[in-house]
């Protein structure tokens, strides 16, 4: 049975202060500041940054990373406190905007730029007990709009969809954790009218195939075995 992914603590799912639209009383005392922009505990010095947040991971140590904010990827406590900021190293204005997927000692997940025409694949090297030992290291980039699978296939390995829309083609590649090292797996031809996605899943299922779903334009989905060939429906879920 595949793992779902991990829940985001409910510190971290008040990410917005929602005026209230009533009159201020009076205080005799200053007011205090306990919460900023989804940091809802007050005791961090680090704020978590503003953002609709698409993926979430966690290390060993239970640490928590956060995919969607424009200023990096934000690492916090179980208790919902933010501890850093790790920025994107060479991110040439991508931001990371996608599901994540663990695998040893690294948090994985995809940067894209606003219109999805270049994309990277980033690893963050999690085995340091301190934050300050934490770091960001990209993999691979290219043109198109990538997915990653957030959870590994049978041989443990990433795998990535690659949408280049504009030449209506679409490549899957496997990840090798341990070197990074990019092993294309197959490539297939986008139906006539796809466009760049609005919604992109890539999930490598147990049973070793690949799910795509690919929303844009003439939307396209399916199950595939590693040669490309389809084999079944997408699987919701």
């Amino acid at each position: 049975m595949m793992r779902r992914p991990a829940c985001i603590p409910r510190a971290l799912l008040l990410a917005v202060l929602i005026p209230l639209g009533v009159s201020a009383p009076t205080f005799a005392e200053p007011l205090k500041v306990v919460g900023v922009l989804g940091n809802t505990s007050g005791l961090s010095d680090t704020p978590l940054p503003y953002a609709f947040y698409t993926g979430i991971a966690v290390d060993g140590r239970g640490r928590l990373y956060l995919a969607g904010g424009s200023e990096g990827i934000p690492v916090c406590d179980q208790d919902g406190r933010c501890l850093a900021v790790l920025p994107l190293p060479q991110a040439e204005g991508l931001t990371a905007r996608s599901l994540m997927a663990k695998a040893g000692d690294g948090v994985y997940f995809v940067a894209s730029d606003p219109g999805q025409t270049r994309s990277a694949l980033y690893r963050i090297h999690t085995a340091s007990s301190a934050v300050t030992g934490l770091s960001v290291e990209r993999l691979a980039a290219g043109p198109g709009a990538w997915a990653l699978s957030q959870t590994l296939d049978p041989a443990g390995r990433l795998i990535v969809g690659q949408s280049e829309a504009d030449k209506l083609k679409y490549q899957v590649i496997s990840v090798d954790p341990a070197t990074g090292q990019a092993v294309p797996l197959f490539t297939l031809d986008e139906p006539k009218g796809a466009t760049r996605p609005w919604r992109h899943i890539i999930q490598a299922e147990p049973d070793g195939t690949i799910g795509i779903h690919h929303a844009g334009g003439e939307d396209w989905k399916g199950r595939y075995n590693a040669r490309g060939e389809r084999v079944g429906e997408w699987i919701d879920g």
